[in-house]
């Protein structure tokens, strides 16, 4: 039952905060002092962090949509595959520098393990294929 409750966590916090836009969503399934285990050194940490990484790649990619194509959980911890396509509208500052706005469709692909306390996501480890989205918008040639 608890590893249930906790996918209907996360699932949620993606369709609300990513797909629909609604960030205020991270205050119910996140602790406040969230940790990400792979943060780029600039950003907050923390719920508020989350906030406004969100809201980046919201600005980057105003119509980005992730679908969960995996979802397995087990005691406080739940792991997932995802898939987002979206459009690269404004500037973003990746691995390989700044990219301008391309109005390139893409697409790219991660997992993430989450692990959940009292219903609340307090920690996330994840990886994305970050080359291969850089590829897709010219910033990295293809070998």
């Amino acid at each position: 039952m608890e590893a249930e409750k906790n996918k209907a966590v996360v699932a949620r916090f993606y369709e609300e905060a990513w797909n629909k836009k609604n960030l205020s969503v991270i205050d119910e399934t996140h602790a406040p002092d969230y940790e990400l285990g792979r943060l780029q050194p600039w950003r907050k940490h923390g719920a508020e962090g989350l906030k406004e990484f969100i809201a980046d790649n919201h600005r980057m990619f105003p119509d980005v949509h992730i679908n969960i194509d995996d979802l397995i959980g087990e005691g406080d911890k739940v792991a997932m595959r995802m898939s987002a396509t979206a459009t690269h509208k404004g500037d973003l500052v990746g691995p390989v520098g700044l990219v301008k706005a391309t109005n390139k469709k893409v697409n790219w692909y991660g997992i993430f393990i989450f692990q959940l306390k009292e219903y609340k996501i307090v920690k996330a480890w994840g990886v994305t294929d970050n080359m291969d989205l850089m590829q897709q918008l010219g910033a990295v040639k293809k070998p």
